[in-house]
């Protein structure tokens, strides 16, 4: 029966965009550094409308309350220290960072001063600093930002700072103080579109100037954006479905309530209608608005579900193919494993595989039957101190030149029997180094090593059976050598003695 193949869980897998360095990392920081570039520009350019009394640049539109001084020597320090915080990166000591939170600081600072003049009835002198501030609208004290103003830049400076930490709680509440920067901003712009003062005037103070608040949403952002994940833009961008329906809902959520209060609020001033009827139709409105755009959601994820659908359904499809696939692969490994296995124990020829820490890992029968010694004996028993002691410095070198990759062939060494005998094996050597392993095969030589040797001492016999001839012979030679010398002598003293004896025949004796 074909084995169940249990399929692991899925794990969390980080959004691509995650990652620094990616491209969505990257973007969030440029948007991040214009963002604060440009809360900093907004800051500038209401110092320069101080400076040269240019009405536009302090309120934007005639009857409007003034950016007040303090409040634009603000927005310059805040966009910096965000535009630094977001080319600094992730360095938390770098002088980039260090800078981020001395600039916001101050900022907060300056804030935390003005609440303090607020609360406790003070002049620290601060207000009018820079310049003095001749209108009184939408003003309680000359030159002093709102406390929606200074509450604002002390969030947007702790947004900052907690910011540069590491830790998920820390970017979290960063993220959380940033969109309550971001949503007394909205707030205080609700008051300027609604024409409702207590919205941009609060605790009767200074007003928010629309500038300002338009200023708090692009540092809010900016903000957001230097550290999206983990945190609301990262959950805003990710692929999930939950992330792709917010994307289409949120703008709607915000904007819809929005427009909708206006158009309520504009008909009651012309009085189309009178209370009752404005508020069922905004009822009315607000149900057909947030129906449409849950409709809108739902007739999204229902296509997602549909794809998801379909992406399972061919992906069980996929994995029965694999099962199956890996069921027939799983059966043939198991024939050619058997097949080997036959082949290991019946084979004459020894066959090990051993590991690079010179010990035998399994051994054919064949081992038992040459050697002598039990299987367990042999995986337990480093390989080296079976081999005979002269032989153990050349194996030692081969098991190095295994280590390093290098095939053995014809490797010759001697084996001690666990009788005392000795066998004569001729190895041949294929390391793996991924696996750690060597597969070997040995031959059993020790018989024709006996031929050979028995050759050997046949052939010494004979030599020196030849160099004895070979000394007879001289020997012979120089006895021949000799005789035939005293055979010449002999010769010499005949001829002689007939000689003499002709002479004395041919002189006659005296009678």
């Amino acid at each position: 029966m074909a084995k169940s193949h249990e399929i692991p869980e899925e794990q969390a897998v980080p959004h691509p965009d995650a990652a620094e360095g990616s491209p969505g990392m990257r973007l969030s920081k440029r948007l991040s550094m214009w963002a604060g570039l440009g809360a900093a520009a907004i800051g500038i350019a209401g110092l320069i409308g101080w400076a040269w009394d240019i009405e536009t640049l302090k309120c934007v539109l005639p009857g409007l309350v003034s950016m007040k001084p303090n409040t634009a020597v603000d927005l310059v320090l805040m966009g910096l220290s965000v535009w630094l915080c977001a080319i600094g990166g992730p360095n938390r000591f770098g002088v980039a960072r260090v800078a981020t939170l001395v600039l916001s600081g101050a900022a907060g600072l300056i804030g935390g001063m003005t609440l303090g003049e607020y609360a406790l009835g003070w002049d620290l002198g601060i207000d009018e600093l820079l310049f003095r501030d001749p209108s009184p609208l939408g003003t309680t004290h000359p030159g002093r930002m709102g406390i929606n103003t200074a509450f604002s830049f002390m969030l947007i400076a702790a947004a900052v700072w907690i910011g540069g930490s590491q830790n998920r709680c820390g970017r979290c509440i960063s993220n959380a103080l940033a969109a309550a920067t971001g949503l007394i901003a909205y707030i205080g712009l609700l008051g300027y579109l609604y024409s409702i003062n207590d919205l941009i005037w609060p605790w009767y103070s200074t007003q928010m100037a629309v500038h300002t608040a338009g200023a708090f949403l692009v540092l809010a952002a900016g903000v957001l954006w230097a550290q999206p994940s983990p945190g609301l833009i990262h959950l805003l961008t990710s692929q999930t479905s939950g992330a792709m329906m917010a994307r289409r809902v949120l703008p709607a959520v915000v904007l819809l309530p929005t427009a909708l209060g206006w158009l309520h609020g504009w008909s009651e001033q012309r009085q189309f209608f009178n209370s009752a009827v404005n508020a069922a139709l905004l009822i009315v409105c607000s149900i057909v608005g947030f129906g449409a755009v849950v409709w809108l959601a739902m007739t999204q994820l229902d296509r997602v579900d549909h794809m998801r659908i379909a992406a399972e359904r061919k992906r069980d499809q996929l994995l029965a193919k694999l099962s199956y696939r890996a069921h027939t692969l799983e059966s043939e490994v198991k024939k050619r494993s058997e097949d080997l296995n036959h082949l290991f124990m019946i084979s004459y020829d020894l066959l090990c595989i051993a590991n690079f820490q010179g010990y035998f890992t399994r051994v054919s029968p064949s081992f038992t039957q040459t050697l002598g010694y039990t299987e367990e004996e042999l995986l337990r028993t480093p390989f080296i101190e079976l081999v005979h002691p002269e032989d153990r410095e050349s194996t030692a070198q081969q098991m190095r030149a295994l280590n390093t990759g290098q095939v053995t062939i014809s490797f010759s060494n001697r084996y001690v029997c666990k009788d005392g005998g000795i066998r004569w094996l001729e190895w041949n050597s294929v390391p793996v180094p991924s696996k750690g392993l060597i597969y070997a095969v040995a031959r059993d030589v020790t018989l024709r090593r006996q031929a050979e040797e028995d050759v050997q001492r046949h052939i010494r016999q004979l030599r020196e059976k030849e160099a004895r001839l070979h000394e007879q012979a001289l020997d012979l030679m120089k006895k021949n050598r000799e005789l035939e010398a005293a055979r010449q002598a002999a010769d010499r003293a005949k001829s002689e003695c007939c000689a003499n004896k002709s002479h004395e025949a041919l002189i006659p004796r005296p009678r």
